[in-house]
């Protein structure tokens, strides 16, 4: 049963993707992390666990499989030139062999003397070695010729590295558990100096410093008094921050977009700005939109997209750096975040603002550059930059936010019932109720004649203007007027970068109106009615209920998020700002994944009705996105505007244009079918297409997955089968070197020696006409000749029976040495003798060995006293002789030879019966003891 638990087992491994890999990491220690291009490492004080993006695999210190040797992971990992890992335990020196996928270890050498208790292990890159400190000494370690040079012998209980500066040749090290203050060593002489926080004020004292960062040229600083900027000239000056003047204890600093993130041991993660020296934000197992596992929060591990948290009492978690962005963005203000924000950007700024609250301003690394508290301007209508200041209208006024004069705000119109503002070069547009201003240069220009009646919308750039009101769009340049009608209400109008196109969104359709060509087309989408557009350096980005989309083609588009509810959406740098469900989004802008298209074309202009089909194949996996069928016209004349039918997935026949694209819907596993007929636009027919798509089920429903899992169930099975048979035969010759040892020791009892004694006993009791003695000693030596032939060839016998076995030869002892000893049997009368079996000859060999060594020199009163008895299945026997070490004799000519293979009987058959047996040997000036334990079998 357990053999075919163990094959589930293997064979669920293969179901285990699915599982987020952070619950397969131990929430032990994960104190360390490093990251390479294909895996992230994590450590949990007894193992390190390498993440490959699909599985996590384990490496166990003292676990043979992994190489890993050790009691504790002491360090982080390391990659030295030649991108070998480097770690240590307390014990050991180990590096990752990635060709056998597990470490190697090592202690390293100096002198001749072996190093240990490894305190440190950190890289230094010019030297392509590492330091590590022992015994209080300071060594590096030449990771190619394995060299040991002690660096320094000065003792220092300060061994944590935090900080290394490069072109300062200077490393920062900080306690190892405790202490107060830090140490600056100097690389090129490898001597220190302290920092002691104890000689400064109460507000530094006992300052326990658990990690370093540096920006430029300062030092800040994780201890247990808060965060401390350091001050180099005079430590007791340093600058101490707290959140909110609380008391508050920091372990770890982690930079991120020129921002620190803080850990604590009971409150949480804090967010604080070095430039403003300012605390932003904090997160914690509360926190709306990121709550952590806990707030005992250990570290913070970077990984690609996202941070990994590790916690003194749960399980890391991993965090996307988008939510965390968004904590540096707005703060812990405002406290919810509206869809309604207005949000716009340039080349330098980003501007977000919550209407009624603050206007927040970021730069291209989203370092707050300004924070305007608006609560005194009634509610903002629209922001947009203008060269680098920022200009925004309230319902009644607009101002100007000059950047680059301390961030002065100047009044420049104030208007009434004020809707939206556009800006170009140095002119501002302002846009109401049946109303367009300009300001140009600070000069306020009247101009509502000069546009359309009741504009709503207005754009310009060097070349042209556009507007438009509730149907209608103008444009206007030097030359002419014109004006353009569409079907619906206009929702917005954008230039794209050719400026030769302005992009109309329309009663939830995009139109491209190309002004060279005086041309306006529709793009067809299959979407949902579109809400918002973006254009940005030519690439127009839309945004419907389902989520935001980039428009390839005018009749291809790509959908780049997957998000309900979008409000607003732009580019700013490498990142994409939007809101949706009350939230802001910061995503990476990074490649997506597009839907494949598979592009099919309508040849034969002539419609050759009994034309030979056109046969397609497609496949696809199921995790893929749809696939897009699309159609090119091939042959067909330009003037044929065909359709075509299809049957889609219900069944159902669907009609579509050429120019139209459908969609392959997502299918079960398997293979499915398209008919696909083209028809000429006065209704004949034209060839016909049957396109076949496959799509691909997950690896675990493939054939290659069954022959594999048959291929590891039957090799297991056979592995099982012969460590089965492998034991079974260990077990036999066992047995069989069992049997020997057993007719070893019946050779043993029976030795030469003895029955020539015997022999010569019962000759003098014959000399001396004893006839009687003669006799009974001859019976007595025959029965026991018999007896020990009988139990020869039992693997167990009677307790009683062994018990009269050993009488009889002590008789022939006692008759053979004159009395000399008397005998005791002790105990039989606790327990039913003929229930309990034992081994045959276990107990002879030991009386055998008191009678010739302790009743050795005896004249009389020696005695030799036997002990039974039985506890838990075990039968304890305790042989002690009286014999002292006067009588003893020093030497012996006597070899106990029935002894040593009754302890090597014992042995064996420990190994069969999981240590049952031990014998035990104890010696004082009243006797010798000899204990057996042996286990008992019972045949009721």
């Amino acid at each position: 049963m357990k053999y075919f638990l163990f094959i589930i087992c293997i064979a669920s491994s293969f179901f285990g993707s699915s599982q987020n890999w952070t619950d397969e990491i131990p929430q032990d220690f994960n104190w360390y992390s490093y990251e390479s291009e294909s895996d992230f490492w994590i450590n949990s004080g007894q193992a390190w666990h390498r993440y490959d993006g699909i599985n996590v695999h384990s490496y166990h210190v003292s676990d043979t499989t992994s190489g890993l040797k050790g009691t504790f992971i002491q360090s982080n990992l390391y990659p030295d030139r030649n991108y070998t890992l480097w770690t240590s335990t307390y014990e050991f020196i180990c590096y990752y062999d990635y060709a056998m996928d597990m470490f190697q270890c090592f202690k390293p050498i100096y002198k001749n003397d072996t190093l240990s208790e490894f305190k440190g292990l950190y890289f230094l890159e010019e030297q392509n070695s590492f330091l590590f400190q022992s015994d209080q000494n300071l060594y590096m370690i030449h990771t190619e010729s394995m060299e040991v040079q002690l660096i320094s012998s000065k003792e220092t209980n300060n061994i944590v590295c935090a900080l290394i500066d490069k072109e300062q040749h200077t490393m920062y090290t900080s306690p190892w558990v405790s202490g107060n203050g830090f140490e600056i060593w100097d690389m090129k002489k490898w001597m220190y100096s302290e920092i002691d926080f104890n000689r400064c004020s109460e507000t530094f004292f006992n300052c326990t410093i658990s990690d370093f960062e540096q920006i430029n040229d300062d030092i800040w600083l994780a201890s247990s008094k808060g965060l401390i900027r350091w001050n180099k000239e005079d430590e007791c000056n340093s600058e101490l921050f707290l959140p909110n003047d609380k008391s508050l204890s920091f372990i770890n600093i982690t930079s991120f977009e020129q921002h620190f993130l803080l850990t604590t041991n009971k409150d949480g993660l804090f967010i604080f700005n070095p430039e403003t020296k300012s605390f932003i934000s904090s997160i914690k197992t509360d926190h709306q939109q990121v709550p952590l596992r806990s707030n005992a929060v250990l570290d913070v591990f970077n990984k690609g997209s996202s941070f990994v948290l590790s916690f003194q009492d749960a399980p890391i978690q991993e965090i996307d750096k988008s939510s965390i962005r968004k904590e540096i963005l707005l703060g812990e203000s405002p406290e919810t975040y509206s869809n309604t924000l207005l949000i716009c950007s340039n080349d330098r700024y980003l501007c977000i603002s919550d209407r009624n609250k603050y206007i927040h301003i970021f730069d291209t690394s989203f370092n707050k550059v300004c924070e305007l508290d608006i609560s005194s301007y009634e509610v903002i209508m629209d922001v947009k930059f203008i060269e680098n200041d920022l200009v925004f209208a309230s319902i009644n006024s607009v101002h100007r936010l000059c950047l680059t004069n301390n961030n002065t705000i100047y009044n420049l119109k104030s208007e009434q019932n004020i809707n939206r503002i556009s800006t170009n070069d140095d002119q501002v547009f302002i846009i109401g109720a049946g109303f367009i201003n300009n300001i140009y240069n600070q000069e306020f220009v009247d101009c509502t004649k000069d546009f359309i009646p009741n504009a709503i919308h207005l754009i310009q750039n060097s070349h042209c203007r556009v507007s438009t009101n509730t149907t209608s769009l103008s444009v206007e340049n030097d030359k002419s007027q014109k004006s353009y009608d569409f079907p619906g209400f206009i929702q917005d109008i954008q230039f794209s970068e050719k400026e030769d196109e302005v992009i109309v969104l329309c009663a939830g359709d995009i139109y491209s109106l190309n002004l060279t060509k005086e041309e306006v087309t529709k793009c067809v989408l299959q979407s949902d009615q579109i809400k918002g557009i973006y254009v940005e350096r030519g690439v127009i980005y839309y945004w419907d209920n389902l989520g935001v989309y980039k428009l390839i083609k005018i009749n291809k588009s790509l959908k780049i998020i997957d998000l309900d509810d979008v409000h607003q959406f732009l580019k700013f740098g490498k990142s994409f700002i939007y809101t949706a469900d009350k939230q802001l989004y910061t995503d990476p802008s990074k490649e997506m994944v597009s839907n494949k298209t598979f592009d099919l074309k309508v040849y034969s202009s002539n419609y050759e009705l009994n034309k030979k089909n056109s046969n397609y194949f497609l496949t696809y996996a199921y995790y893929e996105k749809p696939v897009v069928i699309s159609f090119s016209m091939g042959t067909v004349s330009a003037n044929e505007n065909g359709y075509y039918t299809y049957t889609n997935q219900y069944g159902q026949k669907q009609y579509a244009t050429f120019d139209m694209p459908f969609p392959v819907s997502y299918f079960a596993e398997g293979k499915h079918v398209y008919s696909i007929q083209a028809f000429r636009e006065d209704g004949l027919p034209a060839n016909r297409f049957d396109l076949t798509v496959t799509v691909k089920g997950p690896f675990w429903k493939q054939w290659w997955f069954y022959a594999a899992l048959a291929i590891l169930v039957l090799s297991v099975f056979l592995i099982v089968f012969r460590l089965r048979i492998k034991r079974i035969q260990e077990r036999f010759s066992v047995q069989k070197e069992l049997n020997e040892l057993e007719k070893s020791a019946l050779q043993a009892q029976m030795n030469p020696h003895f029955i020539f004694n015997c022999l010569n006993s019962i000759q003098g009791f014959i000399m001396k006409n004893d006839k009687e003695k003669a006799m009974e000693y001859l019976g007595s030596f025959a029965q026991l000749i018999r007896s020990n032939l009988n139990a020869s060839i039992e693997r167990y016998i009677a307790l009683d029976e062994e018990i009269k076995i050993l009488k009889n030869y002590i008789k022939l002892e006692q008759l053979r040495l004159n009395d000399v000893f008397q005998f005791v049997i002790n105990g039989l009368d606790d327990f039913e003798d003929e229930d309990v079996f034992i081994p045959p000859m276990l107990i002879q060999p030991f009386v055998e060995n008191a009678i010739i060594h302790g009743m050795h020199g005896k004249e009389k009163e020696g005695v030799i006293q036997i002990d039974f008895s039985i506890n838990d299945s075990f039968l304890f026997v305790n042989v002690h002789d009286n014999g002292d070490k006067i009588t003893r004799p020093k030497k012996s000519n006597h070899k106990s030879v029935g002894v040593a293979i009754t302890q090597k009987r014992l042995a064996h058959i420990n190994t069969i019966q999981d240590k049952d047996f031990n014998v035990q040997f104890l010696t004082s000036q009243i006797g010798t003891s000899v204990k057996l334990k042996i286990r008992y079998v019972s045949k009721k």
